[in-house]
């Protein structure tokens, strides 16, 4: 029997060759085909016209790509035409899926300090406390993607993701992340304290197939499901709820538990509470802020943590910064925090915790 074959969107890093044996150009406006083969024309090179295929023998990969984009075209156009690198000329059907759209090879070329990370595994998390405030104990901890370049330095994960989405590589890296989470809080969080593990709905194709592998590894390495909950990000962004849902009963499904962030930060996070009914939800740092000082913020988070409580789902404030916050999230009845008020984010799980005694 055959092996699980590679996914080529989550465990697949492309690969970009000093020297492309046969570089392939395809684009069907006849005007912008012409316009990329006066441009190589112009540059020197010797392309041969294939019906709708721009055809270059050995060449320098990276000279080629930036030519194209020096010579002639606008963003529309760095979409609209498709390169393929191959390593000989037996095409076959499957030359349909070395395609990408040029702004992606480009994009190869400018982030090689993100590839760099991802082909030398350089990532970690820093674990943030989330306190059970009433019984004065950690009740776990969210771990936080860090990623460092070549040199040492730290890149922000802002950065980190929105160059995956760029690349076409959100899949991996969410994957990697998965992992690196897992792999880390397993060595470091060694009592009862939950791990909160944050994942992006879009980044996952078919729950069965692409989270396989992240509930294998947690198997394998000795992780207990129940100690696990997968917190989806960018709520606000999410448009197919059936999907989402799909994922999470994955999930539930072999043991792990939910959350969701973000709540209250509008509407569409309301209507997937609703939908998914979560093992948590994490109100969101827009409700925290100044609930001392507005009172339709009281009001709201006030009505949310009784319903949500009546339903047995956990409520977590994260982002508290001050002690008068923390005061009035007590009254209402809140009882697990996350925030810089308690604890910043840090390499290592053992916080020194201000309880604000």
């Amino acid at each position: 029997m055959k092996g699980r074959a590679a996914c080529p969107l989550c465990e697949v890093l492309p690969t970009f060759p000093d020297r492309t044996k046969v570089l392939l150009v395809y684009t069907e406006p006849d005007l912008l085909f012409n316009k990329v083969l006066e441009c190589l024309l112009g540059s020197g090179y010797k392309p041969e016209a294939q019906d709708e295929i721009v055809v270059l023998r050995d060449v320098p990969t990276k000279d080629v790509l930036l030519t194209l984009k020096q010579c002639c075209l606008s963003e529309l156009e760095t979409r609209e035409i498709k390169v393929a690198l191959l390593e000989d000329e037996k095409y076959g059907i499957g030359l349909l899926k070395s395609f990408k759209p040029l702004e992606v090879w480009l994009s190869y070329i400018e982030n090689q300090d993100f590839f760099s990370i991802l082909r030398n595994g350089s990532m970690t998390v820093y674990y943030q406390p989330i306190l059970n405030y009433e019984e004065r104990r950690v009740h776990g901890y969210e771990c936080l993607l860090r990623a460092f370049k070549e040199d040492g330095s730290m890149v922000p994960p802002y950065w980190l993701f929105e160059t995956a989405k760029k690349t076409g590589m959100l899949f991996y890296l969410d994957r990697e992340a998965r992992q690196v989470a897992i792999k880390e809080a397993s060595k470091k969080v060694r009592g009862d304290e939950k791990v909160f593990i944050n994942f992006t709905p879009t980044s996952i194709y078919d729950p069965a197939y692409c989270l396989k592998t992240t509930i294998e590894f947690a198997c394998t390495i000795g992780v207990e499901p129940s100690k696990l909950v997968f917190e989806v990000v960018e709520t606000d962004k999410v448009e197919d709820k059936k999907h989402l849902r799909t994922i999470l009963e994955y999930y539930r499904s072999h043991g792990f538990r939910v959350a969701l962030d973000d709540v209250g930060e509008g509407y569409s996070s309301l209507n997937l509470l609703i939908w998914l009914n979560p093992d948590y939800v994490k109100l969101s740092i827009e409700l925290v802020r100044d609930i001392h000082k507005v009172s339709i913020k009281k009001d709201f988070v006030s009505a949310l943590f009784s319903s949500l409580r009546k339903n047995g789902i956990e409520v977590i404030a994260e982002g508290v910064e001050t002690k008068e916050e923390l005061n009035q999230l007590l009254d209402i009845g809140v009882r697990l925090f996350q925030g810089f008020l308690f604890a910043k984010p840090a390499p290592e799980p053992n916080h020194v915790i201000n309880w604000q005694d």
